[in-house]
């Protein structure tokens, strides 16, 4: 999960709190703990609360995306292949929306850039996904794994 520096505190419309945290802050390592013993339902419901309480926080869209991911890994790892997330359709679409918020909260974050740009991938969207760590390679050239990804994903799309 991303590091805590940079928080956004500005709070949007009142959310009736299950969790009793009062900054942004606060929700990260407690939703990070649950994540590292694999309860992501816990994680995934901390963090969503997060978000709606801080809704342009980069840190707060980007680790609820990263627990969400982890939560459709998790749940679709009896499969032998997981890229068919079509009984996950909805937990896909949040995972899109909270890294795209993360985006749009802090705009040069490339590790939101990469996560979205490899969900893309595992869900088909090959030419988008290519966008998507482009631009983040556009922030930070210095990302060989991520320049590695792309490289392959052009070669799948030339092969089509």
């Amino acid at each position: 999960m991303a590091d805590t520096e940079d928080i956004n505190e500005e709070q949007a419309e009142p959310v009736a709190p299950k969790f009793n945290f009062t900054t942004a802050e606060e929700y990260l390592s407690p939703a990070e703990e649950a994540a590292q013993k694999e309860d992501f339902d816990t994680a995934t419901a901390i963090l969503r609360e997060a978000a709606a309480l801080y809704p342009g926080n980069a840190t707060v869209n980007y680790d609820l995306g990263v627990a969400i991911f982890m939560k459709l890994k998790a749940d679709l790892a009896h499969l032998e292949i997981w890229e068919d997330l079509a009984g996950q359709e909805e937990l896909a679409e949040e995972c899109f929306d909270a890294y795209q918020a993360a985006i749009e909260a802090d705009p040069k974050m490339t590790a939101a850039y990469n996560n979205l740009g490899l969900l893309l991938a595992l869900r088909g969207r090959k030419r988008k996904a290519l966008e998507v760590l482009d631009q983040s390679l556009e922030i930070n050239p210095d990302q060989p794994d991520i320049r590695e990804e792309a490289g392959q994903i052009r070669q799948q799309i030339s092969e089509e």
